[in-house]
This record gives C-alpha cells, structure tokens and sequence, in this order.
C-alpha cells in the first residue's frame, strides 16, 4: 500500500516480489477451482453408488421379510396338518379297525375284540411315550446340529410314517412304527419350529408360540377329516394315505428351502443369544442379581434341580400328562362300553371336531397367568381334570360331549403353562435341558398306565371305573403338591408379580 502511493523510485528486488505472489496466488486459485470442480463431480458419482447400494439393501430385506413370512406360514400349515396327527388317533383307530389292523382272532372282518383295542392302546401309548423321551436327544440335535438338519429327519419320518400307514400289513409289528415315526417326528418339528420365533420381532413371539402349540394340538381335526374322506368315499387305506404322505413330503422339501434363506439370519441371531447367554452366567456371580430376573434363574443348574419348583413340575407332569394322554389311549374303548358304535361312532367323531377348538383358550392363558399367577392356574388345570375324569365315569353316552369341550381348554392350558413356567423359573441357560428332564420323566410315567390297562382288561373284564378311579386318588396328593407350590413361589418367584412389566 505505502508502494502503490509513492511516485518515487522503487528498488528493483522489491518491485517484482508482488508480481511472483500474484502469479502463484492465481496458480493455487485455479488448482482450488479444480479441487473444487472435481469435489462437486465426485459425490454425485458416487451418490449413484450409494443409492444402487441402498436400493439393493432395501431389495434384499424386502425379500428376506417375504422369505421368513412364507416361513412362518408354512411352519404354521405343517404343524397344522401334519407334526400332530398321533392326537388324532380316536379316528385313526377307526379306519384302522375297518381295514383289519391287527384283527387276528376277532372273527369276522369288521368285528373288534379286546385283543385288538388293547393293540391299538399300546401302539399309541408306546408311540406318545416316546414323544416325551425323545426330547432330550431332539435337543441336542437342535442346539448342535440347527434347524435344517432337524426338520430333514423330522420329515422323512412324518412322510414314512403315513406311507407305513398305507402299505404296511394290517398284523405286522412293523406297523408300530407308523405310530411311532409320526409321534417322534410330529414333537421334533414342533421344538425345532420355535426356533423361528428368534427370526421375528420381539413383540411377536409369544403369540407365535402359542399359535404353533395351539394348531399342533389342533391338528387332530386332521384325522377326524381323514376318516370322513375314507368312510364317504369308500377307499382303502393305500389310497388314502400315499397321496397324503407324498404332500407331506413336498411341504416339508418347501418349508426346507425356505429355512436355507433364513439359515444366515438365524445364525447371527444364534451367536448374539451364545453371547448373551454368558454375560447371563457371569451376572448369576455376582452380590447383586438383577431385580427383574426370578433368582431361580440365577442359580446353577445343580442348584435348579435341588428347588422344589422342579420337583413340582416333574409331579405335577407326570400326572397330568399321563392323565391327559390316557383320555385320548383309552376313548375308542370307554365309548364303544357306552354305545357309539351303535350311533355310526358320531361321539368318537364329535372329540375329534373339538380338538380343535384348544385354540380358543390361547390368548386367557396369559391373561390368566399374570392375573392370578401359577398356583391359581394349576389349580385350575387340575379341578378341569378331576371334572374330565368324572364325567368319563357316567356311564351316560350324551354328557361325554361335556367332558369334551373341558378337555379341549385342559389340554391347552396344561401344555401352554407348563412351558410358561418352566422358562420364567429356569431362564434361558437351562430350560432346554431342564424341560427336557420335566418331559421325558413325565413320559416315562405315562408308559405305566399301559401294563395298568392291561392288568384292567385281564382281572377287570376291561372295566375302566378302576383306570379312572386310580387317578381320581392319584389326585388328592397331587392337590397337596400344588398348594406347597405357592409356599414356595415368593414375590419374585411368581409371574403375576413381572407380568406387567414383561408386556
């Protein structure tokens, strides 16, 4: 500035040192207009990249949701129509005493004796029996081995099952294991679909598991079907059931294919749950559990098992299992004593429409749960079963329809809280093999009532008041037991208490 205004003489190294800064100082104002021409240029490449990107995410999760919806409504459609078929037996029997299966010595083709009831009772008290003692190694195979593997075995056995049905001959010992490929198969897809319920969002699985234990129960309407479409249209039992065993086939090969577009979420889900799974067992250490958790949970499993709450669920399992299994062994029987036979076995016909109706009580189990708690509702459960066993003894063919609709709502309720409490008073550490123990003692106890129906039909002349009356006593300490239960259950221990706070 003091240059620019003076006329005088300028010394020459000064005069041209303002020119040179010029001259850069035009040179950095281009390379920035470049920079900036290219900074402008850039994004908007790579903006397009971004966006390609985002709409092929945005892609991807669209077909995944479709994916695991396909998913959940076949896995709904498989437990309806096929993983359940063995409570269905009351219209099993039927078609299978028109086609001769085990008939040998019943005189003519058509008639029943004792001997071949007394098959049927322990084909399918053998087959659900095993139900129960399966589900420790069906656990192991889920945690191991996944899903896929799981539901493979489980579907060769329901489809051979149900071709069993249809080719094998009426007297082998082979048809046995008809009954028991479809029992053990029918509980491995229903454990392993559970799984699916950790690929939905949170606010949906209790209700998806209560829908897939409600339609499992349920799917004994499927027999009922079954025997409407043998019995009107007049087939045999091949044609019958090989055309039904080879849908079964396809449905599980779909519900395979769509389980391998989910595999990849379900093991990042897998991993995040093992991780948690161990924050849980190192916070079980700690002075100070979290308040929210049942200290059952917290505890070793050595230390769950010395608890009276696992001592109660393996009482209150084994009888009421083998009570609630025993209704369905032993109905053919206590309703041909009464006459259904005569009536075109519309009775027999009217417990397996009703079966289905257990899906009714699904959402007042919870509802019930967290208003009354678990002592209520087992109470609750076991009055529903003195009734059922009651009614059972009149030896009035009309008022089984009462016994019926009770059941349908006591079989609900005993399989859904049984479940319930084991995971509030186990956690997610150790219900698995927990639950397992639970099932497979109870199983193993219901496998009792077979050699007691036996000595019943040899001492008794097959008279079921002794078989009823045997549980009706059973009963009373089982009463005990459950009012123990609510010495037992604290303020932290009860599922009335968190209930709230777990919606």
């Amino acid at each position: 500035r003091m240059w620019a205004n003076d006329d005088g003489p300028k010394p020459e190294g000064d005069i041209e040192k303002p020119q040179v800064q010029v001259e850069e100082q035009k040179e950095i104002d281009e390379v920035e207009k470049k920079k900036k021409h290219v900074e402008v240029q850039v994004p908007e490449k790579n903006q397009g990249q971004n966006n390609q990107k985002a709409g092929k995410r945005i892609f991807q999760k669209k077909r995944s949701s479709i994916h695991l919806k396909v998913l959940k409504y076949l896995c709904y459609f498989i437990n309806f129509v096929f993983s359940g078929l063995i409570f269905g037996w009351a219209s099993l029997v039927l078609i299978f005493e028109k086609e001769g299966i085990f008939s040998d010595g019943c005189g003519p083709q058509g008639e029943t004796c004792d001997s071949q009831q007394q098959e049927f009772f322990t084909m399918y008290t053998v087959s659900t029996a095993l139900i129960g003692i399966s589900t420790i190694p069906v656990g192991y195979l889920l945690d191991e081995y996944g899903p896929i593997l799981t539901n493979i075995i489980a579907g060769v056995m329901c489809s051979l099952a149900i071709v069993f049905f249809g080719i094998l001959p009426g007297n082998n010992a082979g048809f046995y294991l008809g009954g028991i490929f479809i029992a053990v198969g029918g509980i491995m897809f229903l454990n392993s679909s559970f799984v699916v319920a950790y690929l939905l969002p949170p606010a949906e699985m209790p209700l998806f598991t209560s829908v897939i234990n409600g339609l499992f129960n349920a799917s004994a309407v499927v027999c009922f079907f079954l025997y409407l479409i043998y019995n009107n249209l007049q087939l045999n039992r091949m044609v019958l059931f090989l055309p039904f065993g080879g849908l079964c086939a396809f449905f599980y090969i779909i519900y395979l294919f769509f389980w391998t577009r989910n595999k990849k979420a379900f093991n990042e889900h897998k991993f995040h749950v093992s991780q948690s799974s161990k924050l849980l067992s190192l916070s079980a250490e700690g002075d100070v559990p979290d308040p929210t958790i049942p200290l059952t949970q917290l505890l070793p499993i050595k230390e769950q098992s010395k608890l009276y709450q696992f001592i109660f669920l393996i009482l209150f399992g084994s009888y009421h299992i083998s009570r609630s299994s025993s209704f369905i062994a032993v109905l053919k029987t206590s309703m041909d004593k009464l006459g259904d036979k005569e009536t075109g076995y519309v009775y027999t016909q009217i417990f397996s429409a009703s079966l289905p109706c257990c899906v009714v009580a699904i959402p007042f189990v919870s509802k019930l749960l967290s208003k009354f708690g678990f002592t209520a509702v087992f109470r609750f459960i076991h009055i529903a079963s003195i009734i059922c066993t009651v009614i059972q003894m009149i030896p009035v063919l009309q008022i089984q329809v009462i016994y019926f609709m009770i059941y349908t709502v006591y079989r609900q309720f005993l399989f859904s809280c049984m479940a319930i409490f084991a995971t509030h008073t186990f956690g997610p550490v150790t219900v698995g093999r927990q639950y397992g123990k639970v099932f497979f003692v109870s199983y193993a106890a219901y496998l009792l009532t077979l050699p007691a129906f036996l000595l019943i039909a040899k001492y008794a002349n097959g008279n079921l008041l002794w078989f009823d009356g045997t549980f009706l006593v059973l009963g009373i300490p089982m009463a005990f037991a459950i009012e123990k239960l609510s010495k037992c259950l604290g303020t932290n221990g009860d599922i009335k208490e968190v209930a709230k706070s777990s919606q």
